[in-house]
């Protein structure tokens, strides 16, 4: 007589592969592609195509006395956002431009997983009714595909190039995930310090947050008017 088989198991086994090979995939794909975009070739530039070597540069600049918006990465790209994230970086400017890309790739790469996670937490904040067992939490697989497929492309032009999109984004769900679970004013406050990382790295994460802080402010002045 063949055994039942159980679903959830092989449901379970199938993601944990998937997982893995996903990162064995990121793996070597940050030591080849992602690395070898870092190397420096002095006959030909054009083989520099990373933007991480930008902050670096100019991070390292606010120390000894040059103009950060003023220097430029080996490819002749200068930095144009806000001081902070130069400033943060600024160490890993004497160590050598292929192991800043795998660093911050490495750190990148940690930073999706902290994104679908907070997705799913923040999910499960709107939605507590709903049950959570699959990947997505309460989310619909399909829907949850859907925004995979919408964000994938993005996500990898981010990481093989070496930008901040990424980390951006990991800041405003942990910042929105905790608002909308905070009861208490410290909450609150620590909700608001994460809302302002992003936007001190790069001005474009003003408008999202922006528009969050409108829509409590509108909830918590109808909530007064009831």
């Amino acid at each position: 007589m063949a055994r039942p088989i159980n679903s959830s198991a092989n449901r379970l086994n199938a993601v944990r592969f998937s997982i893995g090979a996903a990162v064995v995939a990121i793996i070597v794909w940050g030591l080849t592609d992602v690395r070898q975009r870092a190397r420096i070739d002095p006959h030909n530039v054009s083989v520099h195509k990373t933007d991480f070597t930008v902050y670096t540069e100019a991070g390292a600049a606010m120390f000894d006395g040059r103009d950060p918006y003023q220097v430029a990465n080996p490819r002749g790209w200068k930095y144009v956002y806000p001081p902070l994230f130069a400033i943060v970086v600024a160490p890993l400017h004497t160590l050598d431009p292929q192991f800043q890309v795998i660093l911050w790739f490495s750190i990148s790469a940690c930073m999706c997983w902290g994104c679908y996670r907070e997705c799913v937490r923040i999910a499960a904040i709107v939605s507590p009714g709903e049950p959570g067992e699959g990947i997505f939490g309460p989310v619909p697989i399909w829907i949850g595909c859907a925004a995979l497929a919408a964000a994938i492309l993005p996500v990898l032009n981010c990481l093989q190039r070496g930008q901040v999109g990424v980390a951006l984004l990991y800041f405003l769900l942990l910042g929105f995930r905790l608002l909308i679970e905070s009861c208490t004013a410290r909450r609150s406050f620590l909700a608001g310090a994460v809302f302002a990382l992003p936007i001190v790295l790069k001005a474009t994460p003003l408008l999202p947050v922006a528009f969050v802080l409108g829509q409590q402010a509108i909830a918590a002045w109808y909530a007064q008017q009831k």
